[in-house]
């Protein structure tokens, strides 16, 4: 009998909450996300990072009927066909993806800033009591002081404020609306961190930074619904205690964000592709396994694409580089500003 995982596409807020979602952006952010689930379970059964979803490296996701009254994808996974490992289950390697990709939660750091310091003056005074006894405190503190970002403490801190009348919290600004919508951020940091942390030496590092790469563009296409026919997007399975990834647009403006390098360097490269109007293409190098994306520095001198397309007749080249890396340190692309 076969067996399969069920994985939720979940869209919320926004025309969304009323049944009804803009056609063009609903279809391209289906596709996103069929190209992401293919992409992490191609590898999951074979070890290969596809660079593009062919028929060849397709792999069945069966999609179940929507129900009345909410906009939902149910995706069955056909686990029956088991891991190269024999051992990983969807679920835990798209937490590893996801969570390789993610950026640390910086970005809840100014409202766990605000709402420490309140804490801390209600604990102070009395007010309040105490649900950070010792250590706590002296971690809310630190969070107080802006000096660390702590998703246990920041839940507690999110949790407490929603329930909370303090005139102090109103004049912060924050609404209660974003209060509700970075708890269960934060929540699903928590949930996924708690399965990677059990799971993640199960997978080669260097394969899920490369896996992470390579899905890291198609969630632009996934996030096309935010602003207009959704506010948020949640993944997970059909329990509710396993919803672990919840995406808004500064969640997903965060997985695309990348860090230009300073330091310049020469690499020895083959050139496997390149478009002259949008400036991009891929390579390969014996100094990394698989294929690697770049593009052109606008600054580059006028024949570097003359130059680029001689060294594809040739073979091979020595390019000029700096380097793109996430959040989370990851090299994700090159800028070349000349070739050799």
């Amino acid at each position: 009998m076969a067996s399969s995982e069920t994985v939720v596409l979940t869209y919320g807020g926004g025309l969304a909450e009323s049944g009804r979602m803009l056609l063009y952006e609903y279809g391209r952010s289906q596709y996103a996300f069929s190209r992401i689930l293919t992409t992490v379970e191609r590898y999951r059964r074979s070890k290969i990072i596809i660079d593009r979803v062919s028929s060849k490296q397709r792999v069945n996701l069966v999609v179940t009927a929507p129900r009345r009254g909410s906009f939902k994808l149910d995706v069955d996974v056909d686990t029956s066909e088991p891991a190269a490992d024999g051992q990983a289950t969807f679920e835990t390697l798209f937490a590893v993806v996801l969570d390789r990709l993610i950026p640390p939660g910086e970005e809840f750091s100014e409202v766990a800033t605000k709402l420490a310091k309140i804490k801390l003056r209600e604990l102070e005074s009395g007010l309040a009591d105490s649900e950070f006894p010792g250590e706590r405190v002296a971690l809310l503190q630190q969070i107080a002081d802006g000096e660390l970002y702590h998703e246990g403490i920041t839940s507690d801190l999110l949790r407490w404020a929603l329930g909370s009348s303090s005139r102090a919290i109103t004049r912060t600004e924050i609404t209660r609306e974003e209060l509700a919508r970075d708890l269960e951020l934060v929540d699903s940091d928590i949930r996924r961190k708690r399965l990677v942390e059990k799971f993640r030496s199960s997978f080669p590092a260097s394969d899920i930074d490369k896996l992470a790469a390579r899905v890291r563009p198609i969630f632009t296409e996934l996030a096309v619904p935010l602003g207009k026919s959704a506010d948020i997007i949640r993944i997970g399975s059909p329990a509710v205690s396993r919803k672990y990834y919840t995406l808004d647009l500064r969640r997903l403006d965060s997985i695309k964000h990348r860090l230009l390098d300073e330091e310049e360097f020469e690499i020895d490269v083959k050139i496997k592709n390149f478009d002259v109007e949008s400036e991009h293409g891929s390579l390969r190098s014996d100094e990394f396994k698989g294929v690697r994306r770049f593009a052109l520095d606008p600054a580059a001198p006028p024949d570097v694409k003359d130059k680029i397309i001689a060294a594809m007749q040739v073979g091979s080249a020595t390019i000029q580089v700096v380097q793109y890396t996430d959040a989370n340190g990851v090299l994700t692309s090159y800028l070349v500003r000349d070739v050799f």
